[in-house]
């Protein structure tokens, strides 16, 4: 069945959400506006979240326990082994050193804690046709004054992330694609194993 664009993807990060359900520390690492973060809330985390400034929409005022922090240069503001559940969700493409990004969640999560990540696929459709056009360079995106992280800096294939994070330290249990059709605004949840898929969303352990 069509979905759009966020419906597909809420409903992949309602599934790993369940699939968790005793992970009881949550962090949200980027975590915008807060609209992906409450889709972990069942109500029983500790829900909190972490961006360079206060993005959060009305609805997650509240309900998320936000710290303000540029990671890249300050790092986490969180004791080792804070998290037994972290998400950074589309994040990492807009780092110039993702390896920062990799390090302090690794730092922050416990032994036995999960880390849900997730990435666009650089061979994604539109990706792919605009490559083949010329009009795909990095970086690219909209410069904002209020934002030095806009622009993606980086974006990965399926097997150039899973390298990354398996040498960053970590152990890849499952592997999720979002598929959003063509353009990116109606597709399916998932697109079984087709190289064109929009997200690629990974549950990782540490190694």
């Amino acid at each position: 069945m069509l979905s759009t664009h966020m419906d597909a993807v809420m409903a992949a990060l309602s599934e790993i959400s369940k699939r968790h359900g005793n992970k009881r520390d949550f962090l949200d690492v980027g975590c915008g506006d807060g609209t992906r973060t409450l889709v972990f809330d069942d109500g029983a985390r500790n829900i909190n979240g972490c961006d360079f400034k206060d993005w959060l929409a009305p609805p997650a005022k509240g309900r998320v326990s936000l710290l303000t922090a540029d990671i890249i240069k300050d790092g986490l503001p969180y004791e080792d082994s804070s998290f037994d559940m972290l998400l950074s969700f589309d994040v990492i493409e807009h780092l110039s050193q993702p390896e920062s990004l990799l390090e302090e969640m690794k730092r922050v999560l416990r032994p036995d804690g999960v880390m849900v990540i997730s990435t666009p696929n650089r061979r994604r459709p539109y990706g792919v046709l605009l490559s083949i056009l010329g009009k795909r360079s990095f970086p690219y995106g909209e410069k904002k004054a209020d934002d030095p992280y806009a622009q993606h800096v980086r974006e990965y294939t399926y097997r150039e992330f899973r390298d990354a994070l398996e040498g960053a330290g970590f152990q890849v249990m499952r592997s999720n694609r979002v598929f959003y059709g063509v353009t990116g605004w109606y597709g399916v949840k998932s697109c079984v194993s087709l190289p064109l898929f929009h997200n690629m969303i990974f549950e990782c352990g540490k190694g």
